[in-house]
């Protein structure tokens, strides 16, 4: 299980069928590339968000797994993350720039950036998670 959760599958199946619940509440066809493109994006910066982790003690079996195997994790995460950069460009060619906004909105989420991190914030982490994910679908 440890795995699963440093590669990202829960949340990117999570953030898929959010995507795919707002096509059908909108009427639109699903369209699976798309989707596609939307678990790529999410498990790519998931996986970067994992990768970047600092050791502290007491950590998580995951926490440890991405100590361990940073460079590949990133090249993981660099790799889906040009999938879904190409994955989009090809549905409208603004659409990668949720990519990028993504890789920004990650680092302001999790890392001490101008700002302390939003996940430090009890309530604002869940919100700031949910407002992301509801805007990105």
């Amino acid at each position: 299980m440890p795995w699963l959760t440093v590669l990202g599958i829960p949340a990117g199946v999570y953030v898929m069928s959010v995507t795919a619940l707002m096509f059908l509440v909108n009427g639109k066809p699903q369209n699976s590339l798309l989707l596609s493109g939307v678990g790529f994006l999410t498990i790519g910066i998931y996986i970067f968000h994992r990768s970047t982790v600092v050791a502290v003690e007491p950590m998580q079996q995951r926490h440890r797994i991405a100590l361990q195997h940073t460079t590949l994790l990133r090249w993981i995460s660099c790799c889906l993350l040009m999938g879904a950069v190409v994955i989009f460009a090809l549905h409208q060619p603004i659409a990668p720039l949720l990519v990028f906004g993504s890789l920004g909105g990650v680092c302001v989420y999790g890392r001490k950036t101008f700002i302390k991190p939003l996940r430090t914030y009890p309530y604002l982490k869940s919100i700031a998670v949910g407002v992301a994910i509801t805007s990105f679908a």
